[in-house]
C-alpha cells in the first residue's frame, strides 16, 4: 500500500517492479510510454522523381497474361518502388531502355539527396538512425552515397554478413563515436533491439503492413524512454503515393497493429491488384474496404483489452503475502 493512489505513469517510470497483481495492458492504453510520432517526408512535388515516373509507368504497361507473367511483373514494379538498383537485377539483355531508367532514378533519388542533407545534421546532434531497406541492392546504393555526397560513415546489416559479422556492426552502432546511421534490409527486422535508436527511417514500403510493423518493432521497445520518431517518404509516384495513403489510413505509423493480423491479410492482394490495373493513376478508394476491416477489428481489439483489463479487478487481500 505504499504507493497507493500514485499514477499507473508514475509508477511504472519508478525503477521499481509492479506488484504481481497488476494486470495486463496493451501498451499504446497506458499513458507514460514513449508515442509514435510519424515523420512524413513530402517530396511529391520534387520533379527528381520524373525517371522512377517513366519507368513504373514503363513497368506498369507490361502485358501479364497468365500467372507467371503477372508475377514476374509485380515483383519488378515492387523493386522499382525500392530503387533503380533493386531492379536491375531483373531486367534482361532486351530491356535496356529499363535499365537506363532505373539508372537515372537513382542517379536522381530525392530521398537519397533528402538524406544526404539531414544525416550530417543528425550525426552533429549525436544521434543514431536506423535506415531499413527491402533489398540489399538498395542498401549499397545509400551506403555509397552517403559516403560521397555526405561524407558519412555508415553501418550496414543485411543477410550476408555472418552472425558475427552483424554482431560487430550492431556494436560498433551503438558507440557513441561508431556510424551515426545503419542501413539494415529485412533481416535486421526480427531478434534485434534497436531502441537506443532516435529514429527509423523507412527508405521504402513493403506491400505486407505486418513487415512494416516489425521494423517500427526494431525501436518501438517496452524499455523506450524517447518517442519513436518515424520518417518514411510521400512519392510522386501514382502506385507509392497510394501505398503511403493506405498506411496512414491503417494508422500504422501511430500505433501497433497488434491483434490486427487476420484483418490485413488481404492489404497486400489489394495492392497488387492496384499495381496491375490498367488506371494510369491507380484509385486509392480501392482500399476503402480494407481500411474499415481493419478499424472494425481495432475497435475489437480495444474493447476486448479493456473487458479483460477489468474482468478481475483489484482488490485489497490480492496484496497480502
Amino acid at each position: 500500500e505504499e504507493f497507493a493512489g500514485e499514477p499507473i505513469e508514475a509508477r511504472i517510470r519508478r525503477p521499481r517492479p509492479l506488484p504481481p497483481c497488476t494486470s495486463a495492458a496493451r501498451r499504446q492504453d497506458i499513458p507514460g510510454f514513449p508515442p509514435r510520432l510519424p515523420s512524413p517526408v513530402n517530396l511529391a512535388d520534387d520533379e527528381a522523381w520524373a525517371p522512377l515516373d517513366r519507368l513504373e509507368d514503363a513497368l506498369r504497361r507490361l502485358p501479364a497474361d497468365n500467372p507467371v507473367a503477372r508475377k514476374t511483373k509485380l515483383r519488378k514494379i515492387r523493386r522499382t518502388l525500392a530503387s533503380g538498383a533493386a531492379i536491375d537485377g531483373l531486367l534482361g539483355s532486351g530491356e535496356d531502355r529499363l535499365r537506363r531508367l532505373a539508372a537515372q532514378a537513382d542517379r536522381a533519388d530525392p530521398r537519397i539527396a533528402w538524406l544526404g542533407r539531414r544525416g550530417p545534421t543528425w550525426k552533429r546532434a549525436g544521434q543514431k538512425t536506423l535506415v531499413f531497406v527491402a533489398h540489399r541492392a538498395t542498401l549499397e546504393l545509400i551506403k555509397g552515397a552517403m559516403s560521397r555526397q555526405a561524407q558519412l560513415r555508415v553501418g550496414v546489416f543485411h543477410e550476408d554478413l555472418s552472425p558475427a559479422q552483424r554482431d560487430i556492426e550492431v556494436a560498433q552502432f551503438r558507440l557513441a563515436d561508431g556510424p551515426s546511421m545503419l542501413v539494415s534490409t529485412e533481416c535486421g527486422g526480427e531478434g534485434r533491439n534497436f531502441e537506443f535508436c532516435t529514429r527509423l527511417v523507412l527508405f521504402d514500403l513493403p506491400w505486407n503492413p505486418m513487415a512494416v510493423e516489425q521494423r517500427i518493432g526494431r525501436l518501438d521497445r517496452i524499455a523506450r524512454r524517447i518517442p519513436v520518431e518515424i520518417v518514411y517518404f510521400r512519392p510522386r509516384s501514382a502506385l507509392g503515393a497510394a501505398i503511403v495513403e493506405l498506411y496512414e489510413s491503417l494508422g500504422i505509423f501511430r500505433e501497433p497493429l497488434g491483434g490486427l493480423e487476420r484483418a490485413l491479410t488481404q492489404v497486400q492482394s489489394a495492392i497488387e491488384d492496384m499495381a496491375l490495373s490498367d488506371a494510369a493513376r491507380p484509385a486509392a478508394a480501392v482500399f476503402g474496404p480494407v481500411i474499415e476491416e481493419a478499424h472494425r477489428a481495432r475497435d475489437r481489439v480495444r474493447d476486448a483489452a479493456m473487458h479483460e483489463l477489468h474482468r478481475d479487478p483489484y482488490r485489497a487481500e490480492m496484496a497480502k503475502p
